[in-house]
C-alpha cells in the first residue's frame, strides 16, 4: 500500500502539523476523514504518514472550463461536505480553514468519496473538564483564508460552528457562479486587503446568501445544529444564481 508524508520542521514558524495529526487521531474511523499512520520525530522535522488521497476540490475547479461546477455537482460535493463538518462538529472541533483545498477526493474503491483534511488550525470547542461552550471574546485574531473566512471572523469575534458553515455558503457560490464578489480586489497591503474584502461582503450579507441558497441551519433545543440542504428548492434557485 502506499502512503502520504506531511513534513514539517521544526523551525516552522506556525507549527501545525502536530495538531493535525491529534485531530486526526480524534475522528478515526469516520467516513471521509484520513487516517494518520504514523507521527515521526527527526532530528530537523516532524513526519506524519497518512493516507495517499487524490487532488483536492480547488485543483479540479481550476481544470474544468468556465472553473465552475454545475448545480449537480455543487449538490453532491455539499452533501458530503456538509456531513463531514457534521461529523467534526459532534466531536466538539471546529475546522476554522473551510475551502475548497481542504476537501479532497479518494483514490481507488474511495473515489467518490470526499474527505476533509488539514486541520493544523482546528480548535475544540467545548471546554474539556465541562463540555460547556467556548465563551465569545473579541478582539481575536483572523483565522483561515481571506476569501471564505466568515464575518464574525473578520470582526475579531471568537469563531465556532456557525463560522464553518458560513465558510462553507461562500465556497457553494463559489463553486456555482465560477467566483465570489471579493475576489480579485486588489490593495497596497494586506492590512488594506483584509479591509477591502470584508467591506465587500457585507454588502453581501450571510443572510441574503443562505435565502439564495435555501440552505437551512436550524438550532435545535439540545442547542445541536441541524444541517439539511432541501434539495428541490436549492435546484430551483439555479436560474436566480447564475444572474446573481
Amino acid at each position: 500500500q502506499t502512503y502520504a508524508a506531511k513534513i514539517e520542521y521544526h523551525t516552522a514558524p506556525n507549527p501545525q502539523l502536530y495538531k493535525d495529526s491529534k485531530i486526526m487521531t480524534e475522528m478515526k474511523g469516520k467516513l471521509g476523514f484520513p487516517t494518520c499512520h504514523q507521527v515521526i520525530y527527526l532530528k530537523q522535522e516532524l513526519v506524519m504518514v497518512t493516507d495517499l488521497l487524490g487532488p483536492n476540490i480547488q485543483d479540479i475547479l481550476d481544470n474544468i472550463e468556465g472553473k465552475k461546477f454545475t448545480m449537480k455537482s455543487t449538490l453532491i460535493l455539499t452533501e458530503q461536505m456538509l456531513k463531514r463538518l457534521r461529523d467534526l462538529h459532534e466531536k466538539g472541533i471546529i475546522h476554522r480553514d473551510i475551502k475548497p483545498e481542504n476537501f479532497v477526493i479518494g483514490k481507488g474503491k474511495n473515489e467518490k468519496l470526499i474527505y476533509m483534511i488539514d486541520f493544523g488550525l482546528s480548535r475544540h470547542y467545548l471546554i474539556e473538564k465541562t463540555q460547556q461552550h467556548i465563551p465569545m471574546k473579541s478582539d481575536r485574531a483572523i483565522v483561515g483564508t481571506l476569501r471564505y473566512i466568515s464575518m464574525n471572523c473578520h470582526e475579531g469575534l471568537e469563531v465556532s460552528r456557525r463560522d464553518d458553515l458560513e465558510s462553507l455558503a461562500y465556497m457553494m457560490i463559489h463553486f456555482v457562479i465560477g467566483e465570489l464578489p471579493w475576489m480579485g480586489i486588489k490593495a497596497k497591503s494586506l492590512g488594506e486587503k483584509y479591509k477591502r474584502v470584508y467591506e465587500k461582503k457585507q454588502e453581501t450579507v450571510p443572510d441574503e446568501i443562505c435565502k439564495i441558497y435555501e440552505v437551512e441551519i436550524e438550532k435545535e433545543k439540545e442547542g445541536k445544529l441541524r444541517y439539511n440542504i432541501p434539495m428541490d428548492s436549492f435546484v430551483s434557485c439555479e436560474i436566480e444564481i447564475g444572474r446573481a
